[in-house]
């Protein structure tokens, strides 16, 4: 077990005691249980209860919300165009129409957000025209409607990477930037893995439409846990 300071951590003795007991499960199986993993489960804990911490907890939530949703269409985007009746060249150039346009968004809009006051309204404001571009993604009848769709979601990125990025580095614990930029991207990858998981199965049962549905009720929480509290309008 690693050694856990209670003075310095901002939770009740209730949650250290599930936080060890968790641990203790897995001393109980054998698996071998790191102090990087105590130290994460705490810091969890400390940024759950504690208010200067409860930015970076909307922003994490927002974000799993965000990159699950769009990651249940990525590995089957080929399969969708198609089906839509893009040729294998349409897919293809569709694909770099949306990436290119998200790039060279990210680096002017990010350019242009450094200057902008109101950054947690920003951030609101991209998952918003993200789920705007996701809801045309289900509703699109060609593919005409589908690079419709990508455009306003290229948009919608060019807002929220880098302005997301910025609100998470200011939010950070000092001593805990690798700590929490690895449970940032190490939960991104479990995400993506579970939704590519998720969405053959949501495939196979209901098709597209409700794969794209799943898409939209994520973006669209990903934009209320933002406009719901009062937290994100401070993030500036």
């Amino acid at each position: 077990m690693c050694d856990v300071d209670k003075s310095k951590q901002n939770a009740s003795i209730w949650e250290f005691a599930g936080a060890i007991l968790f641990v203790r499960i897995f001393k109980l199986t054998r698996v071998p249980t790191p102090l990087w993993l105590c130290n994460t489960l705490l810091l969890l804990i400390q940024m759950r209860r504690s208010r200067k911490s409860n930015p970076i907890f909307v922003l994490l939530f927002s974000n799993f919300l965000n990159v699950f949703g769009w990651a249940l269409l990525t590995p089957l985007y080929a399969l969708y165009a198609t089906e839509l009746g893009a040729s294998p060249q349409v897919v293809t150039f569709s694909w770099s129409f949306y990436t290119l346009l998200a790039g060279v968004l990210m680096i002017a809009l990010g350019w242009l957000e450094d200057r902008l006051p109101k950054k947690g309204r920003l951030l609101i404001g991209g998952y918003i025209i993200q789920t705007l571009g996701v809801s045309v993604l289900f509703f699109a009848p060609d593919v005409r409607w589908l690079m419709v769709g990508l455009g306003i979601y290229a948009i919608g990125t060019g807002i929220v990477m880098p302005i997301w990025k910025l609100l998470y580095a200011r939010k950070e614990h000092r001593g805990k930037e690798a700590t929490e930029w690895g449970i940032f991207h190490g939960v991104n990858t479990l995400l993506i893995s579970a939704a590519a998981a998720v969405s053959g199965v949501v495939l196979t049962a209901f098709g597209f439409k409700g794969i794209l549905g799943l898409m939209v009720v994520a973006h669209a929480l990903a934009a209320l846990v933002s406009v719901g509290t009062k937290t994100s309008l401070r993030l500036n």
